[in-house]
Formats: C-alpha cells, sequence, structure tokens
C-alpha cells in the first residue's frame, strides 16, 4: 500500500536508505519507501539537484533511455546509509558493534570499498584528460 505523503526531509531520507541498500531503479525505490513513483522522481530529481544522488545509465544506451539507476555520489553518505544508519543500537556498547562489524560489514567491505576506489579512480582519469 502506498502511502499519500510523508514530510519531506524524510522522504528525502528514506529514499537514500532505499538506494543505500540496493534499490537503484525508481520503480525499486518507490516500493522500498511506499511511494508513488511519480512523487519519488521528484524526490530523486531534487537529490540530484543537491548533488547526493546521480544518475547511472547503461554504457551502450542511448541518451533516452529509460534503463537509469540511481546511486548515492558520496561514498561517505553511502556507508553512513548502508551500514551505521541501520545498526544505530548494536553500536552502543563495543562489545555489540565488534560483533556487528564482523558479522555485517567486514563480509560487504570489498565490494563496498571496490565501487568507492572505482569513482575515485574515475574522477582521476578525467581530472588527467
Amino acid at each position: 500500500m502506498l502511502r499519500q505523503s510523508i514530510p519531506e526531509p524524510a522522504a528525502h531520507i528514506a529514499v537514500l536508505r532505499s538506494i543505500a541498500h540496493g534499490h537503484n531503479r525508481n520503480n525499486q525505490i518507490s516500493q522500498g519507501v511506499q511511494l508513488a513513483p511519480a512523487h519519488v522522481t521528484k524526490l530523486l530529481d531534487t537529490l540530484e539537484r543537491l548533488g547526493l544522488v546521480e544518475r547511472q545509465r547503461p554504457v551502450t544506451a542511448s541518451p533516452r533511455t529509460r534503463k537509469i539507476g540511481y546511486a548515492i555520489s558520496d561514498p561517505f553518505l553511502r556507508l553512513h546509509h548502508r551500514f551505521v544508519e541501520p545498526a544505530r543500537s548494536q553500536l552502543r556498547s563495543t562489545e555489540l558493534a565488534t560483533r556487528y562489524v564482523e558479522a555485517t560489514v567486514l563480509p560487504q567491505l570489498h565490494e563496498f570499498t571496490s565501487r568507492a576506489w572505482e569513482g575515485i579512480s574515475q574522477q582521476h582519469v578525467l581530472a588527467v584528460v
């Protein structure tokens, strides 16, 4: 069931969380935050203008393609919404935090850091060219 609306700041944060958890298409994000796709499109446009989200299009796709995905632009923000925010209650003690890091963060860290490294490398190559 789709919600009619939620307060705008909360909606933007919900969209960022959804993207951080792997929902990168408008329809997936819409289902994750339980908002209408048209409303999610407006939220994504705002987040993109702010530089928090970037559109990703397949290299071989035409500029008019509908196969657009979204990703969080900033690696720190991506880390926060992927690992820190969902485990806020588990990070209150050293023992719980250690277990969380070992069980959840470390198995996914290679994939997470490889994406950040790829983005940094692309920026460097573009700056050199």
